[in-house]
């Protein structure tokens, strides 16, 4: 029995970082989640379109931050802050203007924690002319 609970204790620990598992195989979702809904990836935008973000928030998040990130970028720039998660949506007119057609992703967090944290897949905004 000792060694199956070291075991089971070495695979919880090892898997605990990607998912939280108990030792029953039981897989326990996590109390807070964010889904982006759209954009949901592979779109192509241009400065000055209108996009309406999306999402659906489920736990205890009261309000959640807006970010975009251009790609493999780690500063993201603020699109909004504390909109309340129940809405679940933000319409973004786009202001970026790139000088190539460039790859972008979108990033919601929980504004209280980074608790529970999402990022879309990216899109692309078109080179202005």
């Amino acid at each position: 029995m000792k060694h199956g609970f070291n075991f089971c204790f070495s695979l919880t620990v090892a898997i605990m970082l990607l998912s939280a598992i108990n030792c029953n195989n039981a897989p326990t979702l996590p109390s807070k989640m964010i889904r982006i809904t759209y954009p949901r990836g592979g779109e192509t935008f241009s400065s000055g379109d209108r996009v309406i973000i999306q999402w659906t928030a489920t736990g205890s998040i009261d309000e959640v931050d807006i970010f975009l990130f251009a790609s493999f970028d780690n500063y993201g720039e603020v699109l909004a802050q504390n909109i309340p998660a129940e809405i679940g949506r933000f319409t973004w007119i786009i202001q970026t203007c790139p000088a190539y057609n460039q790859y972008f992703r979108i990033e919601i967090t929980d504004s209280a924690s980074l608790a529970a944290m999402t990022a879309s897949l990216g899109f692309t905004i078109k080179k202005c002319s």
